[in-house]
């Protein structure tokens, strides 16, 4: 295992995706389970708000299927871009599409009355065209029924958003969450306690950022190129395979702010070579976890 730094700066996401080649366009997609804790907010009244903004070209859609409450959900609202489904009229499958032909597009679904959980699963289609420089990005918020978030996340954005994808040209794209909801491999996304779970230690002032990750496809070593916002601190990187089981952790140690890169043998915890396939690299630091794809050839 190398480490260095460049100064100065079963159906989720671990399906294996198709990619397919349209004039100037790449397609794929990428499902996610996510997975509320709202005992504290029991009875009260919350909104679930999907924020949907368009890039360079939009082209995207977010698809909100299986939604599952044991609270009570009134009527959806819809901004921007066309939004289907019945998590607009409060009846039938509790499903909707979002789609980004504007630039901003929002889908809030109010709780008329929390319950002790709700769920649902995202699919996000990732269509990039090749002239795209700025990329579609997807967030989802927890908030009160003014629109104000209902308790502080670690998105050093000021939005405290629960997580955020952005559309950008990569397999799966760059998904990045944030503390009281946490990644749990291989495709699940779960928030807590909306306190206890945020940590109390130093944050970091902006997001992890993957530079790069080359080659990918690899046969042999990967380098994973990664920025670390100031001021730094406890980073953990680690890699998994599709099925949610910890592969390697290429490093775990204290880092400064930069742009730093960690290079991964394509070897296990126990040094053995691993198979060709799908992995997935995590970089977490700070309660931020920030996720992409790595394709393994041999």
């Amino acid at each position: 295992m190398k480490d260095s730094c460049v100064s100065a700066w079963g159906k989720g996401v671990t399906c294996l995706m198709t990619l397919i080649t349209w004039p100037l366009v790449l397609e794929a997609s990428a499902i996610y389970h996510v997975r509320l804790n709202t005992t504290e907010f029991v009875g009260t009244a919350r909104h679930l708000t999907f924020d949907f903004v368009s890039g360079a070209a939009p082209l995207n859609f977010a698809r909100i299927s299986d939604f599952t409450t044991d609270g009570r959900r009134g009527r959806g609202a819809a901004r921007g871009g066309p939004v289907s489904g019945g998590l607009i009229d409060g009846v039938g499958p509790a499903f909707a599409t979002v789609d980004d032909f504007s630039f901003y597009n929002q889908l809030i679904v109010p709780m008329d009355s929390v319950g002790t959980q709700s769920s649902f699963d995202l699919e996000l289609s990732e269509r990039v065209a090749a002239s795209s420089v700025t990329p579609d990005a997807f967030a989802f918020f927890f908030a009160n029924s003014d629109e104000a978030a209902a308790f502080p996340t670690v998105d050093p954005f000021g939005t405290n958003s629960l997580f955020a994808i952005d559309v950008n040209g990569q397999p799966g794209g760059d998904l990045s969450v944030f503390a009281p909801m946490r990644f749990v491999p291989p495709d699940t996304l779960v928030m807590g306690n909306s306190t206890d779970d945020v940590p109390s230690g130093s944050r970091i002032l902006g997001r992890l950022q993957f530079r790069s990750i080359i080659p990918n496809p690899s046969s042999g070593d990967v380098r994973l190129v990664y920025a670390i916002p100031a001021p730094g601190g406890d980073l953990r990187v680690r890699i998994f395979d599709v099925a949610g089981r910890l592969m390697a952790e290429p490093f775990v140690g204290k880092r400064a702010p930069g742009i730093w890169t960690t290079v991964w043998d394509a070897r296990d915890t126990k040094g053995r070579a691993i198979s060709a396939g799908v992995y997935l690299a995590e970089v977490e630091m700070g309660g931020q976890a920030l996720v992409r794809r790595v394709v393994l050839t041999r």
